[in-house]
């Protein structure tokens, strides 16, 4: 186990020695990653977004995903900083992906939207006069 000094009387295990044993396929380095970094990923995530369960969830997925490219992971000298931009990287793909999936359902909802444009805005609305309409089709009908 190699150490750095962190003050005269105080020294601590290097952290990019997990990093090595995580490269190398040893458990014991990606559980000592979790361990050190997780509480200040939990912050975070918090900060992106304000959803405790999502946030679990995401650093979740970014630690699987450590595990599971753990032979091909990138070099780094700064972990929090790596984990910290899997970690922003991995909430704003799930949020978009949830917002996708919200506008799919609303969509699907209606055979189709009627659209009006009107001083600049869209308004969505099955009442709308049929000289005033643009079809828009969900299934490209």
């Amino acid at each position: 186990m190699l150490l750095r000094k962190v003050n005269s009387n105080l020294y601590q295990e290097d952290p990019l020695i997990w990093w090595d044993q995580l490269n190398g396929g040893e458990r014991k380095g990606l559980e000592s990653i979790y361990s050190a970094y997780v509480e200040d990923m939990y912050r975070y995530g918090m900060a992106i977004k304000a959803n405790s369960s999502f946030v679990k969830d995401c650093i979740q997925e970014v630690f699987i995903s450590l595990w599971k490219y753990k032979s091909s992971l990138n070099d780094t000298d700064n972990i929090k900083l790596y984990l910290f931009k899997c970690l922003g990287n991995k909430i704003h793909r799930e949020a978009a992906a949830d917002l996708s999936r919200h506008r799919t359902d609303f969509v699907d909802k209606f055979d189709c939207l009627h659209l009006i444009l009107k001083e600049n805005f869209f308004i969505f609305s099955p009442y709308i006069p049929e000289n005033e309409i643009i079809w828009i089709y969900p299934n490209g009908r």
